[in-house]
């Protein structure tokens, strides 16, 4: 596979490691599918990337659930015809304070919440 000839998808494309990644794909001839749930960062991004490649797009999502992810992958692909490659660049979320009395379940709820949207990311990609 070129990658020049690849629609990309790149998760969480507003934060540094994501807009980086964004760029260097965009630098290789890349279609870009960006998807991030902040829209201003999404946005700089977006710009960033079509200086160097006019090939992108931006996808705001507001909420990593199964069901908007699965209507992500559907507009992607109805927006460049397929979808060649994920790249998951999400950066995690804050750890819960250890001595809070609700540490253990607020835990829980992170790794689950967090471990269910790569699972959705999958299903809907692969």
């Amino acid at each position: 596979m070129h990658i020049g000839q690849s629609v990309v998808i790149i998760t969480d494309a507003g934060n540094p490691i994501g807009k980086a990644v964004a760029l260097h794909f965009a630098s290789l001839g890349a279609t870009l599918a960006l998807v991030d749930n902040n829209e201003v960062e999404l946005k700089k991004t977006l710009r960033s990337c079509r200086k160097i490649n006019k090939s992108s797009a931006a996808f705001y999502i507001k909420y990593y659930d199964e069901l908007t992810i699965s209507a992500l992958f559907q507009q992607v692909k109805e927006r460049f015809g397929a979808i060649n490659i994920l790249l998951n660049t999400w950066t995690g979320t804050e750890i819960p304070h250890l001595l809070s009395p609700t540490s253990i379940i607020d835990f829980n709820n992170i790794m689950q919440n967090s471990a269910a949207s790569f699972f959705y990311f999958w299903k809907n990609g692969g």
